[in-house]
């Protein structure tokens, strides 16, 4: 088993991929790389080889089980993909490993036909619909050296992840809100996210950071009262 670390979006290779000239022995191993680091994702739906830094058209997906999913082809691993056709664009909540504090709303087609070339060299064709099309689309995009993030449907349409980790937390103040570390700085600093992105987190929800706050607030309360008991113990 090979699990790769996947790259942040500050890290992660703008430009778009090669081509793959045959399927060899590196294809064979990247196809296996893929796979293995996206079955030890939990919630992974899919992963392009830039994510884990090779710059080579190739990605894994596989939407079996999901709840949004209508037509599903299993497990792929296509190399050289590449849009034939689609219709019916649907705006829909994305979310990216290379992007863990945030997800967006994106327009993409309902319904896609695509074509590349599988693990033994043959071509394959798909068509499908709903959370797989959106999913094969996802993939090509960090393909063309995109990510949701620039392809976000319009104001409001950047979320933060509804996840608190350990380090945001110290001493029961909040001082690091889920996406706000690399926020854009209102006093003009620079930010590593595309210009349009820094706008819509300027207007991200306040409520998240209110919740946040009333939270720091209510540990502060409880630190209080625990200092206040235990000054009336020991006296």
């Amino acid at each position: 088993m090979s699990v790769k670390r996947v790259v942040t979006h500050q890290e992660i290779d703008k430009k778009p991929a090669l081509d793959v000239q045959s399927i060899d022995n590196f294809c064979l191993t990247l196809a296996r790389d893929l796979l293995d680091t996206m079955h030890a994702s939990p919630g992974c739906v899919g992963l392009a080889a830039p994510q884990i830094g090779v710059s080579v058209r190739a990605f894994s997906v596989n939407v079996t089980g999901h709840k949004k999913t209508k037509t599903c082809h299993g497990e792929l691993v296509l190399f050289n993909p590449k849009i034939l056709s689609g219709d019916a664009p649907v705006t829909a909540r994305e979310g990216c490993m290379s992007v863990p504090e945030l997800t967006g709303d994106v327009t993409r087609f309902e319904n896609l036909a695509i074509a590349g070339i599988g693990i033994n060299g043959e071509e394959i064709k798909i068509e499908t619909d709903a959370f797989e099309a959106r999913a094969l689309q996802h993939e090509i995009d960090h393909l063309d050296g995109l990510l949701f993030l620039d392809r976000l449907a319009g104001p409001g349409a950047l979320h933060i992840r509804k996840v608190y980790k350990s380090t945001q937390i110290n001493c029961g103040i909040a001082v690091w809100v889920a996406g706000f570390a690399q926020a854009p700085d209102l006093l003009g600093k620079s930010c590593c996210l595309p210009t349009a992105v820094c706008q819509n987190r300027i207007a991200l929800k306040a409520g998240t950071f209110f919740r946040a706050f009333s939270l720091a607030s209510s540990h502060l309360v409880l630190s209080a009262r625990f200092v206040g008991l235990m000054i009336m113990l020991g006296s």
